[in-house]
């Protein structure tokens, strides 16, 4: 068989589409009659090199490699840009299968892998598009896969496949037949690679982030379809709302989105009856795109801009198609338009030292607070000003340091510390107040302490690890030894409550009634059966009553996992989050809400959020409730579950609906305890940073 390329001698692949730059390999020769031409079109979703900085090209024919070559791609001076073509020339034998696989990788680790099986066209150019998908990315094995072979000279050969099943490929994250009928393959025409034109200098590209990040989240039904928004076709985008540093961002790497190219097979279609679109199935379900799915955050629909499709390239430093005044493809200019998006009020620490907040944000009344604290320096209450973007410290004596579970009610600090409610005036801080003694140990880190007019409510680990005051030994069974402590306004304990085996840390209360969650935990062997609630108590009576009923779960590690892990509430709807038992190595974190009304332990609640979750590698954290909906974060882990590579802030509302995006962070995450005036919510980042957000938006319908 004779076969033929072409290949660049320059880095710019678009020079096959008329570039003089063009260096041709020619296996037969150079008089005959042009051939018939398959022109492979590479592209992508995601900007390079931060996801992909190699991309490897092989070209086979009845078991004979033709083509081995890697490609360096990003915006470097010596990397290949992206869209880019590379054209086979058919031999004498035009009938020949040809296999092209593009395998991607970074830093030497292979993420991608894709590979067709076609023939050359007889008489014609034609296009066979392979883009490197967002979808079809992830960690080695999970859609590329390394296999070692001995060589004859005794050294070892590694070879790149597909994860796939044999004789099946990756397109849109779902493993489909590989083999494409040439037939079907559409006539190449360099306008449909290179944004509109034949010359990708002059050619359009798709603002990724300004035509999604105005975007309403939707919902797909259990087809994995959603309703057809009511603009025209053409002026539809939807996108793939992912954590920091993923998909294509914007300048601070955090707001990111992977574009769906239009009316494709490799987006999204229309559906046969007109009246819905279908999404990759990638997005809802499949085992082996699970760990994509954990990471995107919300689908958005955008009308704002003309619909991104495979001959409109997304606009970066990577592409051979610049972003060009007048042609790029963005948001039309709209004035006096404010987006409801998180801002940066102020920093309140120093980077680098070693200075922590050790307070959650307060608020009293119309005055905020926070602490920061330092072993050698003491401690400080900051008053914060968000509208002036200050803080003023309050200097606390230096053997007063305040644990995370505190309160500020009528200007007075309150925390725990072993076994007392230390106290100080924030009118008078070097004065000492009379600490209020407990009956036995309080929680001092991770909780929080209630106030209202009568007086603190705690919660005390009875029978645990006193030295700690956090760690608790497991009982059989029983209700212990979890106790709610009640102080009146004199320091008094006004009362004491049992509840489980393990403290929910995170309780919320209403004028008449605290909401806690509650494990009673049965140990069967190596493994904990856990009965988990949400119970109400009585702030007159202390009588408890059960406000959730009872769910079942099952868990290995009761001290970290399992049942309700918070609760919160708005004053009218109770949230709780809830983590299930693993079933073949997926648990799902939900959100829970039900109307305070009906928290009477017989109405199921509703499920407001559901995060599937393989492995340690995500988790929900909620942050806070206000005005009918709630504030919950969910956390990005790295693979040892043990720090937090990127967060989103989502806004879920009590009437239901897809979670909204508040804000994104690479390697930060919000805080919990939100505070609020008429116009902003406030909350804390772990690097002392505070966001604020507009508070008209917790009541917009998404």
């Amino acid at each position: 068989m004779k076969w033929g390329r072409k290949l660049l001698g320059s880095r710019a692949w678009h020079a096959l589409a008329g570039c003089t730059a063009a260096v041709s390999f020619w296996a037969c020769a150079a008089d005959e009659k042009a051939p018939g031409q398959l022109v492979v079109a590479f592209d992508t979703d995601m900007a390079l090199p931060q996801q992909v900085d190699t991309l490897r090209v092989q070209v086979l024919s009845r078991g004979q490699l033709l083509l081995s070559q890697p490609y360096q791609v990003g915006p470097g001076r010596n990397d290949f840009r992206v869209p880019g073509t590379l054209t086979i020339v058919a031999g004498d034998e035009p009938a020949a299968p040809v296999t092209v696989t593009v395998a991607g990788s970074k830093q030497n680790k292979w993420r991608a892998f894709r590979d067709l099986t076609t023939t050359i066209p007889r008489d014609r150019v034609a296009t066979l598009r392979m883009p490197i998908q967002w979808l079809c990315t992830g960690d080695e094995g999970e859609y590329a896969r390394v296999v070692s072979t001995p060589t004859p000279g005794g050294g070892v050969e590694t070879h790149v496949l597909s994860a796939c099943d044999e004789g099946n490929t990756c397109v849109a994250g779902s493993c489909v037949p590989s083999t494409v009928e040439e037939s079907t393959l559409p006539t190449y025409d360099p306008r449909d690679v290179f944004g509109g034109t034949e010359d990708p200098e002059e050619g359009a590209c798709f603002d990724t982030i300004a035509c999604l990040v105005r975007g309403k989240p939707v919902a797909p039904d259990v087809d994995c379809t959603i309703e057809l928004p009511l603009s025209p076709t053409e002026n539809i985008n939807i996108g793939l709302r992912v954590p920091a540093n993923n998909g294509i961002c914007d300048s601070t790497m955090t707001t990111c989105f992977v574009p769906l190219d239009g009316n494709s097979p490799e987006g999204w279609q229309v559906t046969a009856a007109g009246d819905r679109i279908q999404l990759p199935r990638a997005v809802c379900e499949g085992e082996q795109s699970r760990a994509k799915r954990e990471q995107i955050s919300g689908i958005f629909v955008s009308t704002d801009c003309v619909t991104k499709s495979a001959r409109l390239p997304p606009c970066g430093d990577w592409s051979s198609v610049p972003k060009t005044a007048g042609k790029v493809i963005t948001l039309p200019d709209i004035n006096d338009v404010r987006l409801p998006t998180a801002s940066l009020v102020l920093s309140l620490l120093p980077a680098g030292g070693t200075t922590r907040l050790c307070c959650p944000l307060l608020q009293d009344g119309d005055k905020l607070y926070t602490c920061s604290c330092d072993t050698r320096t003491g401690a400080n209450v900051h008053e914060l000003r968000p509208k002036e973007n200050t803080a003023t410290p309050i200097k606390l004596p230096g053997m007063s340091l305040p644990g995370v579970v505190s309160t500020i009610r009528g200007g007075v600090l309150y925390w725990t510390t072993d076994a007392t409610v230390e106290r100080v005036s924030l009118a008078d801080p070097m004065t000492a107040l009379t600490p209020w003694n407990a009956p036995m140990s309080l929680y001092k880190k991770d909780g929080v302490l209630l106030g209202d007019a009568q007086g603190l409510y705690a919660l005390s680990p009875v029978g645990g690890d006193m030295a700690d005051a956090n760690t608790m030994m497991p009982r059989p069974t029983g209700e212990g030894p979890v106790q709610l402590i009640a102080f009146d306004n004199t320091g008094k304990v006004a009362g004491q409550t049992p509840l489980g085996n393990y403290g929910v840390l995170q309780f919320a209360q209403t004028e008449t009634a605290l909401f806690l969650g509650m494990d009673k935990d049965q140990l069967m062997g190596a493994t904990t059966r856990r009965t988990s609630n949400v119970v109400r108590v009585d702030k007159a009576t202390r009588a408890r009553s059960n406000a959730f009923p009872d769910q079942i779960v099952m868990t290995d590690q009761p001290d970290r996992h399992g049942g309700y892990l918070a609760v919160l509430t708005d004053g009218t709807t109770l949230y709780a989050v809830f983590e299930g038992t693993p079933e073949a190595g997926v648990t799902h974190f939900q959100v829970h809400a039900l109307d305070i009304a009906e928290a009477r332990g017989s109405t199921p609640p509703r499920t407001l959020y559901d995060l599937p979750v393989s492995g340690q590698r995500s988790e929900l954290k909620p942050i806070g409730a206000l005005d009918g909906a709630l504030l919950v974060a969910r956390l990005s882990l790295s693979s040892d579950g043990m720090t937090v590579t990127s967060s989103t802030l989502l806004l879920l509302r009590r009437a239901g609906g897809p979670a909204s995006v508040v804000a994104d962070f690479a390697g930060r995450y919000p805080l919990p305890s939100i505070a609020a005036d008429a116009d902003n919510v406030y909350w804390f980042n772990d690097d002392a940073k505070l966001y604020s957000f507009p508070r008209a938006a917790l009541r917009e319908a998404p």
